[in-house]
Order: structure tokens, then sequence, then C-alpha cells
């Protein structure tokens, strides 16, 4: 998709999706605030989608062994610096790649405000369901098998 002259990735229109709802939803608010809000929703879809990358690949590698391997085996530390990697790093990528994008135009809001743009964001907002229900899966899979 291409915008005024430049061309949107897929990850680019869901933060755009992001803010035009929140722009749309808290007009008062500044655009700072806005790209904070957008941003940090991005970064949670992405941390749950890593997260069930992660759980898919334990069990994948726990079916080729033919053992469980899970991650809760682990030191503690491991789990620790594990779990924050997975919570900041998507943010902090996400936050340094649209920072070039705090104030965005009306006419580009307008654009990702349609009904189309409406419907692909509650698309993406619900794309949460059946992630975090791959990694309950995954993980539900794992812990039932280890403790047979």
């Amino acid at each position: 998709m291409t915008v005024q002259g430049l061309p949107h990735d897929l990850v680019t229109r869901m933060y755009l999706r992001h803010y035009a709802f929140l722009r749309l939803r808290y007009p008062e608010q500044p655009a700072r605030v806005i790209c904070h809000f957008a941003t940090l929703a991005l970064s949670g879809l992405f941390s749950a989608a890593l997260l069930a990358l992660i759980a898919a690949s334990f069990l994948a590698v726990s079916l080729i062994f033919a053992r469980p391997v899970v991650p809760w085996a682990l030191p503690d530390w491991a789990l620790i610096v594990g779990a924050a990697t997975i919570v900041f790093v998507p943010g902090w990528v996400i936050d340094r790649r649209f920072n070039n994008l705090v104030d965005v135009n009306p006419k580009t809001v307008g654009l990702y405000s349609s009904d189309e743009q409406h419907r692909s964001w509650w698309l993406m907002v619900l794309s949460i369901l059946p992630i975090c229900g791959i990694v309950a899966a995954c993980f539900g899979f794992l812990r039932s098998w280890q403790g047979t």
C-alpha cells in the first residue's frame, strides 16, 4: 500500500491503524502520547507473537526428541533474561522504527480511519486471541506431557 508516495509495509500499516484509532478516539491528546500508546499496543501484540513462536518451537523440539523440552527447566536467571527479552525487545525495536511517525498528518489518519481499515484494525486487535491460544495449547501440552 502506498500513502502519499511512500510505501507502507505490514508493520507500518498496523502502527498507522492503531495511531488513527487512538487519534480519532482521543483527539485532545498530544501526538507523542498517541504515538506511545500505538507503539505499546503494537509491541504487546509482537511480544505475544514472539512468545507463541517460542512455545511452538519448544513443542516442535519436544516432538522431534520424543521427550518434553520445557522452558521452566531452565535456571531462574535464564527465565528472567528470556522474559525480559520477550517483553522489552519488540517494544524497543518498534519504538525506534516509528520514532519518525510521532505526528502523522491528518490525511494519513483519515485514510487509516476508513471502514475497511477499521475492519482490519479489529482483526489485528482480535488476533491476540489465537496467538494466546497457541501459547496456552503448546505450554499446556508440554506441562501435561511432563507430568506423565
